[in-house]
């Protein structure tokens, strides 16, 4: 069956080569990663816990022409996002929440809708089927970014305290949508797809 060859080959690339900036799974999602690939109708394509970050403006750049000054998968102290924050480029800088996403494979539209259900129910309400071509491919993402304009010009916009806000802010956003992931993760072993 072309579902169950597409999932092999998918996973056996997933184990050996992973084309992110980071190079394997982030650690916070690998647990429900794992528990979809187990599953018999569906097969992760790529995915991110979500992450805090500060990077120059991406406005008509691609993906790769975009520096990062600093990025993290877990929860950030303030003290060690200011340091990376004591050279600044000339270029308009940002702060980020990225929330977490996944790209998967489903078997068929009855298992794509049985996701997104689940993940509606585990609070991931920005779901969509994407592809309905040769694989039926879902997104979900967890409904929690941010983005802020923090510095120009080299010069930082905003004062000790109003950074320390953000990194609060930030730190609660990543907080509930991990556990949106652990959610959809305990959803899916109890529904026993």
């Amino acid at each position: 069956m072309p579902f169950d060859h597409d999932k092999k080959m998918c996973l056996e690339k997933l184990a050996t080569i992973d084309k992110s900036r980071k190079g394997d799974v982030d650690e916070a999602i690998l647990p429900l990663v794992k528990t979809i690939n187990s599953t018999r109708d569906f097969y992760t394509t790529s995915s991110c816990a979500g992450r805090i970050q500060v990077l120059t403006d991406s406005e008509g750049k691609k993906k790769n022409e975009v520096a990062w000054l600093f990025s993290s998968h877990d929860m950030v102290d303030v003290k060690v996002l200011k340091e990376a924050l004591v050279s600044l480029p000339e270029e308009t800088v940002w702060f980020r929440v990225e929330a977490p996403i996944i790209h998967l494979a489903a078997r068929d539209l009855d298992g794509a809708s049985r996701m997104l259900k689940l993940a509606n129910e585990a609070g991931i309400r920005r779901t969509a089927i994407i592809s309905f071509g040769k694989k039926v491919i879902l997104e979900l993402m967890v409904p929690e970014k941010m983005d802020t304009l923090l510095a120009k010009d080299g010069k930082l916009l905003v004062d000790d305290n109003y950074l320390a806000e953000l990194v609060s802010a930030a730190n609660n956003k990543l907080e509930r949508s991990r556990k949106g992931i652990k959610k959809l993760k305990l959803l899916l072993q109890k529904d026993s797809y």
